[in-house]
């Protein structure tokens, strides 16, 4: 997480509202500039009583490395919350920090910035870990206010029926996978900032593992919403690629649809 103060409560909303809530929440915030570390924690302070199923809970939250610094609310099942900050973390320090606090033995990984299907987390835990040696990853689908938005996310989302299960590559917005299966392809990679997702895939694939499709666990993704966000985010994921040597294809369709996009504009 990282200066998501506009967006960051749907996406808590969001993971409030599963069908099926997780045993554990372990969120990293990179030093954020802005309020969100502060929503984060006054969020999770505030989830309190019953959860919309009318199930009681009871919220652990741990607010430093160590997670001893921990409040307790009253109820019938305990969810413990990590909310860890780590200034100057990238995106891939910021992931490999929370699964290596993580205790659960199955992770389901999403981003700020995306707001979750209310059965999410249930599609793509009963759809993970069915085989051996199984990453699972979900539906992504463009999350558009504007015109603006919408045109960028026809250059850059595939539709469902563009997806080919035996070459799919998930986006670590949305994915499951054991935990002993990020520590056997060595994390994340730490020296990307973009493209990281797609490296630990290559890293995962190169190990044995079986990357699988479910397009019942969707999560929607927040388009950019200006012509200089969008350009900002097109040279961070070339250029992440670059550095792990992957897709130069991709990037080349991306540079030509966003250069027509920009003279039809």
């Amino acid at each position: 997480v990282y200066n998501e103060e506009d967006s960051i409560l749907g996406f808590l909303q969001s993971l409030k509202d599963q069908t099926r809530l997780p045993a554990e929440i372990v969120i990293v915030d990179g030093g954020s500039g802005d309020r969100t570390f502060d929503i984060i924690s006054g969020f999770f302070n505030d989830w309190v009583g019953e959860h919309g199923s009318g199930e009681k809970i009871k919220l652990k939250i741990a607010k430093d490395m160590s997670g001893n610094d921990g409040k307790e609310e009253k109820g019938n099942r305990s969810i413990t919350v990590r909310l860890l900050q780590e200034k100057g973390a990238n995106i891939s320090l910021g992931r490999n920090i929370a699964i290596s606090h993580a205790c659960g033995k199955f992770i389901s990984v999403s981003d700020a910035g995306c707001y979750l299907h209310p059965r999410w987390l249930e599609e793509i835990n009963s759809s993970s870990g069915k085989s051996l040696k199984e990453i699972m990853g979900g539906m992504n689908y463009a999350w558009c206010n504007s015109f603006l938005q919408r045109c960028l996310a026809l250059c850059i989302m595939p539709g469902l029926s563009e997806i080919r299960e035996n070459d799919y590559m998930p986006s670590s917005r949305n994915i499951s996978f054991k935990k002993k299966y990020w520590e056997e392809a060595g994390g994340y990679p730490r020296d990307l900032d973009y493209g990281e997702d797609m490296k630990f895939n290559f890293n995962l694939k190169e190990k044995g593992y079986r990357l699988s499709f479910t397009p019942r666990a969707k999560v929607y993704w927040k388009m950019r919403k200006n012509l200089v966000e969008i350009f900002k985010q097109f040279f961070r994921y070339a250029r992440g690629d670059a550095l792990g040597r992957m897709y130069p294809v991709r990037h080349l369709i991306r540079f030509l649809s966003g250069s027509g996009f920009i003279a039809v504009i």
